[in-house]
């Protein structure tokens, strides 16, 4: 497979998934949203392989509405992964859905608007560092869908963020990706990132596992 892609996310996520993954391997999506990833075109489809889905959002259509933290639980009702699929947020500053406590008069989580930060970045991924190994089978694939960005005027190299944070994983491969439907637009100061990455890792065997992570924010 090339190291650059050309195409739409289904087709891309499904290239990638049949160059690392044997037919029936079991993947956990961990940001699974509303599954634009899986919609596919016409002719792409995964039906080969167990697609386990989890979003923290409760108006996502995903089986489970976990926090990271608590993604073990998943396991024990599924057994260990073969592959995990992780799609962070790349913009800072911009509204996202999280959740927020129980209000007084209402008993239930419910939606609200905040701004993703580079230090939820990277406590995203330290939390994920310690508790994807509990999850993954050895060797099993971390696969990281990021693109970099531009905050302030500064470019944030998030694929580096990711690098550096998972320290429980080993860095097999960086897929570019280039989407064929992109947006034009004109920055007469920077060149115009519209390319993203796929990292490919592999689960250390001698990773270590947090054994009681927790919650590093209310957020995830």
């Amino acid at each position: 497979m090339l190291s650059i892609l050309v195409g739409e996310q289904p087709d891309i996520l499904k290239q990638i998934l049949s160059f690392y993954l044997p037919r029936n391997s079991k993947i956990l999506d961990i940001t699974y949203g509303h599954g634009k990833l899986y919609q596919a075109s016409g002719y792409v489809n995964f039906d080969e392989y167990t697609v386990v889905s989890n979003d923290r959002d409760p108006e996502s259509p995903a089986q489970y509405h976990l926090p990271f933290f608590k993604l073990e639980e998943i396991a024990r009702e599924w057994g260990l992964f073969d592959a995990v699929i992780y799609d962070p947020p790349y913009k800072y500053d911009q509204p996202s859905y999280v959740f927020e406590i129980p209000r007084e008069r209402d008993s239930d989580w419910k939606p609200i608007k905040t701004k993703w930060t580079v230090e939820l970045q990277i406590e995203a991924a330290k939390t994920l560092n310690a508790v994807l190994p509990q999850i993954l089978r050895d060797n099993g694939y971390l696969i990281c869908k990021i693109m970099d960005t531009r905050h302030r005027g500064h470019l944030i190299p998030n694929h580096v963020i990711l690098i550096q944070e998972f320290t429980n994983f080993e860095l097999i491969d960086v897929i570019v990706y280039v989407r064929t439907m992109m947006g034009l637009f004109r920055n007469n100061r920077h060149s115009q990132t519209a390319h993203g990455y796929y990292l490919i890792f592999k689960r250390n065997s001698y990773a270590k596992a947090c054994p009681n992570p927790t919650e590093f924010n209310e957020f995830y």
